[in-house]
């Protein structure tokens, strides 16, 4: 089992007072929204920004807040109690303030438990005295219905691929919160910095953050040679050798190498305003584009790597002729962690993760 969330990434200090603000049935804090038209900027806005070492009980002073994103502008008049959840993780940046979400997107990939979470989620409840959160069986499409029943005070959805359709149905409901500009951009500072505003936590935020960052710092000072190292993620369909897809610096997985101390190859560094999150790179060209790459990382298990080997195109990369490769099942944490890196799958898998990373160059 990885380091326990609880200490790691949850602020102690708030434990026991969120635990007694996430259990109450009955806020009087709801929330009430005004919104606006999209303006060019995108940030989020304190009328009252609160102070450092503002506590829970205090953190009402923050308010209100008005947050910015791609369809607009959402106030919250007070702090949220029930928080709702859409989209991808922010449920962790939600727990990691050490309240429990009233609701939750159902989890589409990565190993989860009987609950539908995965393990630091798990035991990020368990520390606060829950056993599971209510999933919202979206995969076809937004159960409105259920996230009405659930009666939240905000719908945090920053991490998200909302349309302007759903974005009006949701506001109908509570103030909701979309991603800044792109569907389904979003890294785990912002998730987080943009959660903390919504629920007036600005300060405890700001703390799990610092957490955050020195396990990462731990991890690195662990396996020094990493630093500087090119590393790129990519997404190989075993299926289809003709390409390889890599993800860019908009994409969290790439961005999070970086966090690592790890360096993009050229041709990543040198792409100007993408417009997705990925580039599509032929086979012909792939041994060109990540010549420079002294790391590869991308999903599969050994059997893949030799199919990958194998291929007249791609076995020439030479950071796949020499194994540099780091390969992620499936069925691990460290699969689900590295698709979308977050304040509680970051502690709970950076050791791993970096040491299969130093594994992978030293080969």
């Amino acid at each position: 089992m990885k380091k326990s969330l609880c200490t790691i990434a949850l602020v102690p200090a708030l434990a026991a007072s969120m635990l007694v603000g996430c259990q109450s049935a009955d806020s009087s804090a709801a929330a009430t929204a005004a919104e606006t038209a999209p303006e060019a900027a995108t940030e989020v806005t304190t009328e009252k920004t609160a102070e450092a070492g503002t506590t829970e009980a205090d953190a009402g002073d923050a308010f209100p807040v008005t947050i910015e994103h791609t369809f607009g502008s959402t106030t919250i008049e007070s702090q949220p109690e029930n928080v709702a959840v859409i989209g991808w993780a922010t449920q962790d940046a939600v727990l990691a303030l050490g309240k429990v979400p009233v609701g939750m997107s159902a989890i589409t990939f990565g190993p989860t438990n009987d609950n539908g979470l995965y393990s630091w989620e798990q035991d990020a409840l368990d520390g606060l005295g829950a056993s599971s959160i209510n999933i919202y069986d979206d995969t076809d499409g937004i159960d409105f219905e259920a996230v009405s029943d659930s009666a939240p005070d905000v719908i945090l959805a920053p991490y998200s691929g909302l349309s302007q359709e759903d974005y009006d149905t949701l506001r109908q409901i509570a103030p909701t919160i979309a991603y800044s500009e792109t569907a389904w951009k979003c890294d785990w500072r912002t998730e987080m910095n943009v959660t903390a505003k919504a629920l007036g936590m600005e300060y405890a935020g700001d703390e799990v953050i610092s957490s955050v960052e020195s396990a990462i710092q731990d991890a690195v000072d662990a396996h020094p040679e990493i630093k500087g190292k090119k590393a790129v993620f990519t997404w190989i369909t075993a299926d289809d050798l003709s390409s390889i897809n890599v993800y860019n610096l908009e994409d969290p997985r790439e961005q999070f190498l970086s966090d690592l101390s790890l360096a993009q190859p050229d041709y990543i560094q040198n792409l100007s305003n993408p417009s997705n999150f990925f580039e599509t790179v032929s086979a012909e060209n792939a041994v060109d584009v990540l010549s420079d790459a002294d790391v590869i990382l991308t999903y599969g298990d050994d059997a893949f790597l030799a199919q990958v080997q194998a291929d007249p195109l791609l076995g020439k990369i030479p950071a796949i002729v020499k194994g540099n490769v780091v390969l992620m099942d499936y069925d691990t944490d460290v699969y689900a962690a590295s698709s979308e890196p977050t304040v509680l799958s970051i502690p709970a898998t950076v050791d791993t993760y970096v040491g299969m990373i130093a594994d992978a160059l030293a080969k």
